[in-house]
Order: structure tokens, then C-alpha cells, then sequence
């Protein structure tokens, strides 16, 4: 088997221009539900029929070539806008809390511990594999894979690193990398319990829903800075100014470049 290209240091993120403007202002970036994707087939494995709601994604490219295909998929009739920004971008907290009993030490995780404390469910994050780039392939497997493992008749695992990661050959145009959030549907006060498999198992078998629809991590200071801006090929000059003043407003230092297929498309 090949190896997987490495991550490079910059990734892309082709979006709309109201949706920088979030990034912008509150210097993070919003984790969607693999159940709310474009691929429909990515919420499913072969034994739990909804488990990739139980999974967070941000989606971007390491092609820094610009694809019209995704300015022509994300980015609002190509009006919105492609940004580079820093491939680990995000704010790193240390802590140690207890929540309902339980003792949760953390060092340089994404999320800080009000979030914890909040939602009070487990989520998976603080370290470079929240990055991945995602495997093209037709392998039935790993696109609708058995996730439920037994190795025993009472012990039960569950195989977290496989949703979120493959898509079939046809979605290939996008060269995507994301960043993954798993979540496991338990409480942080279970978490130590000898059953927490079980448990949690037992709460995706349930369906049970989770008490937040995204998650947003915050992205340190120094790379809202820094990032660079290419318009859409087909953004509007009121648009145009909008964004000059989201930059001027949020992150003065940031680069704006035209596209290169500005006034080669029929508008």
C-alpha cells in the first residue's frame, strides 16, 4: 500500500463571503455533522445506520491550484471567496477540572473546558491526526465499513477512525483534506466506568441525538493575521468592498488577490 501524502503547512477552504465573515469576527471555524454533508453515504456504516452524525467536520484542499469545480460547488455561484489559512491553526488550552465527578486532565487540547463542562459528552481532539486527507477508493469495506467489533462475548470495541475518511472515486475532483472530530454519544461523568463501551454503543445503537449541532474551534490571533483571501471569479464590486472592510475590521495584515479566472467566465 502507498503511503499518504503528507499534510502540507497551508490548506484551502472555498466558501461564501457571509461565512469569512463569521471566521472573521469570531476567529473560529465551524464543525459540521458528517449528516449534513454533500456525500449522503458518509453518515453510514454497515452496522449503524446514522453513526456519522457522531462525527465533526471543517472540509479543505491542499491543491493550491485554483479548482473551479469548488468555486463552482461552495462558494455561492463563484461570488464568494477561496482562503489559505495555517493546516493547525487552532488555540491549544491546558487544564485540569472536574466534571460531575470525573477528573479530566488536558494538555494542548482544541477545546477549552467550558465546552466540557457544557455538553458534558466526550470529544476526541487535541493533537495533529485531527487532520486527514481523505482516501479516494471503491472499496465497499472502508465506504460502508463494520464498525460494532466483539472479542469476546462481553467485550464490545468500536472502530472510531474509520468514518470521515473515505469516499468513493467520483468525489476525487475535490482533493480533500479535513479536520475530524469524533464524538462519542456518553457523558463525561461515564467516561471512567469499566462499561463505557457498552454504554456508548448501546446510546449509538438509540440513535440518541447529541445537544449541539456544531462544534467551533478558535483560531489563535496569529493566523486570522495572516491569512490570505482570493475572490471569487464572479464576485460582485459591492461585494468586493464588503470584504475589503471585513479585512480592515478583522485582520488588517491579511492578503487579497483576484482570481485567475476573473473576467474568463460568462457572468
Amino acid at each position: 500500500m502507498m503511503s499518504e501524502k503528507p499534510i502540507p503547512d497551508y490548506l484551502y477552504h472555498y466558501t461564501s463571503l457571509s461565512s469569512l465573515g463569521l471566521i472573521l469576527k469570531n476567529k473560529s471555524l465551524k464543525f459540521n455533522s458528517l449528516k449534513n454533508m454533500d456525500d449522503l453515504e458518509e453518515i453510514k456504516a454497515k452496522d449503524l445506520t446514522e453513526y456519522g452524525k457522531y462525527y465533526f467536520v471543517s472540509c479543505w484542499t491542499d491543491v493550491e491550484e485554483e479548482k473551479l469545480s469548488l468555486w463552482n460547488m461552495y462558494t455561492g455561484d463563484m461570488g464568494g471567496v477561496r482562503i489559505k489559512l495555517h493546516n493547525l491553526p487552532f488555540e491549544t488550552y491546558t487544564y485540569c477540572i472536574e466534571v460531575e465527578g470525573v477528573h479530566i486532565k488536558s494538555n494542548n487540547n482544541f477545546l477549552p473546558k467550558e465546552f466540557f463542562e457544557a455538553d458534558k459528552y466526550v470529544v476526541y481532539s487535541g493533537n495533529k491526526e485531527i487532520v486527514k486527507r481523505v482516501i479516494y477508493t471503491d472499496d465497499e469495506e472502508l465506504l460502508c465499513p463494520q464498525l460494532i467489533q466483539y472479542d469476546s462475548e462481553t467485550k464490545i470495541n468500536l472502530n472510531v477512525k474509520l468514518p470521515g475518511k473515505y469516499k468513493r472515486k467520483e468525489w476525487n475532483f475535490q482533493d480533500e483534506v479535513r479536520y475530524i472530530l469524533p464524538v462519542l454519544p456518553v457523558k463525561v461523568k461515564d467516561a471512567n466506568k469499566k462499561n463505557v463501551n457498552e454504554l456508548f454503543i448501546n446510546n449509538i445503537l438509540k440513535k440518541v441525538d447529541l445537544p449541539f449541532e456544531y462544534i467551533f474551534l478558535k483560531v489563535k490571533e496569529e493566523y486570522i493575521n495572516e491569512i490570505e483571501i482570493t475572490k471569487g471569479p464572479k464576485m460582485s464590486d459591492a461585494d468586493s468592498e464588503i470584504l475589503d472592510l471585513l479585512v480592515k475590521t478583522y485582520c488588517p495584515d491579511a492578503k487579497i488577490y483576484e482570481s485567475k479566472f476573473k473576467g474568463k467566465i460568462r457572468m
